[in-house]
């Protein structure tokens, strides 16, 4: 009796192990994550810092050292991805020094950031380790990396607009950034990061029809909820609908201002995060064809 009842014991728990799937998720700073599912370490936009300012959460130097050597809970990462080329998201001697440290790395970023991480000393050594990959805008492609399969999503970086001292004109100083969002699939999870897409360009997100893909976790730009009435928020809820939305590029000492937002439009969507410190981490756990 006793040897059926183990019997029912470990199969039932063999049931739960295979029908649920983790995914911890540690805020960095700004746009910067570290993923980690069942046999996946990834980083998204951290490797950045050491520059004045104070629009943005930068790592601490405690953290930043940590991120270039390697270290735990750096250590194994399996995929670096950077969005663009903004020292907010990138910074190269970061990127080569966490390769030098963890060889067996893969970094996928756009054109534009290879083609800084080319001009530093070691890039011959490494430049295995680099795939550069920039669809046109309104495009999209999919590459495979140790097992995680990654669409890679030409989206139009938001607009910035600065006054031109010869002419007056007000020009959109973001407009050639080649930035690019990331559909992760790995490990039964789906996560969505968006890098600085521009929350008012329904059209893309129209074309990529991202709410087919039934995603986990949507690591979103402030700008979709900048206030109730943005476009931002029409976009999730008719052109994303992930399960779990975490804001991010919330600037310093504003993050109520989001939480505000978040709990006006909680019959709208749901399930919003926003983190209060470097390094907090939250899990979320799914069910298998959930």
């Amino acid at each position: 009796m006793k040897k059926y009842i183990l019997l029912i014991a470990i199969l039932s728990y063999s049931t739960f192990a295979i029908s649920q799937s983790d995914c911890k998720v540690t805020y960095i700073a700004n746009e910067g994550f570290l993923i980690e599912t069942v046999n996946k370490k990834i980083l998204i936009d951290a490797l950045f810092g050491g520059f004045e300012g104070n629009w943005c959460d930068k790592p601490d130097e405690d953290t930043k050292s940590k991120l270039e050597n390697a270290e735990t809970p750096f250590n194994n990462v399996d995929i670096v991805a950077i969005t663009h080329k903004h020292l907010d998201h990138f910074n190269a001697e970061m990127v080569i020094n966490h390769l030098m440290n963890n060889p067996n790395c893969m970094v996928v970023c756009p054109k534009q950031v290879d083609s800084v991480l080319a001009c530093h000393q070691n890039y011959g050594i490494l430049k295995n380790n680099i795939i550069a990959v920039t669809p046109a805008l309104n495009r999209d492609t999919i590459i495979k990396i140790k097992d995680a399969e990654i669409r890679i999503l030409r989206l139009e970086h938001s607009h910035y607009y600065e006054q031109d001292e010869k002419t007056g004109a007000k020009i959109n100083i973001h407009q050639n950034t080649e930035n690019i969002g990331f559909l992760i699939k790995v490990d039964n999870v789906k996560i969505f990061h968006c890098g600085d897409s521009n929350p008012m360009d329904d059209a893309e997100y129209i074309s990529f029809n991202l709410i087919v893909e039934q995603i986990d976790i949507a690591l979103l730009e402030r700008l979709f909820m900048y206030h109730i009435q943005a476009k931002g928020i029409e976009i999730i809820e008719n052109y994303i609908k992930p399960k779990y939305i975490v804001l991010m590029h919330v600037e310093p000492n504003n993050s109520q201002k989001y939480k505000d937002i978040a709990t006006q439009i909680e019959d709208r969507i749901s399930n919003i995060y926003i983190f209060n410190k470097s390094m907090e981490n939250k899990t979320y756990i799914f069910k298998i064809n959930e």
